[in-house]
């Protein structure tokens, strides 16, 4: 039997961890706790971070050139899902907003450097297909 448990150890090793999809709390909203700057600080804080990065991969188009470019709507509409998964203060929004944008931006960069630069140089190359591992990409994108 302990053949069997370390060679499925050894073949889920070595298999890359995919992006994270989902993640939401089963004991209702994160209250999230603030330094005296105003940084969301602490477990909640840590969790929040984690989150708008998560938002910013599934909820967002990559085809926008820039985060001014995100309608302001789209941005309202991303606050409106961060609340409710935490408890914020209201002050917090254009700080948590200007982060999502930050790891959004990182992603997009991320992107770049991983699926488009390899190919530049081979025109043969068909750098159109989505990457298995975001399946929440649209071909368009």
């Amino acid at each position: 039997m302990a053949s069997d448990s370390s060679a499925l150890d050894q073949d889920e090793a070595s298999k890359p961890r995919g992006p994270t999809i989902t993640s939401k709390s089963k004991k209702g909203k994160i209250k999230v706790r603030y330094n005296k700057k105003g940084v969301p600080v602490g477990d909640g804080g840590t969790k929040l971070a984690t989150f708008e990065g998560l938002v910013a991969r599934t909820r967002v188009k990559i085809t926008y050139e820039t985060w001014r470019h995100v309608p302001a709507d789209t941005k309202e509409e991303l606050w409106e899902y961060i609340l409710m998964y935490f408890l914020l203060d209201p002050k917090s929004r254009e700080h948590v907003l200007i982060s999502v944008g930050t790891k959004w931006k990182n992603f997009k960069h991320y992107l770049f450097k991983k699926f488009i630069v390899p190919f530049i140089e081979d025109p043969e190359a068909n750098i159109l297909n989505r990457p298995k591992m975001y399946p929440y990409f649209k071909k368009d994108d």
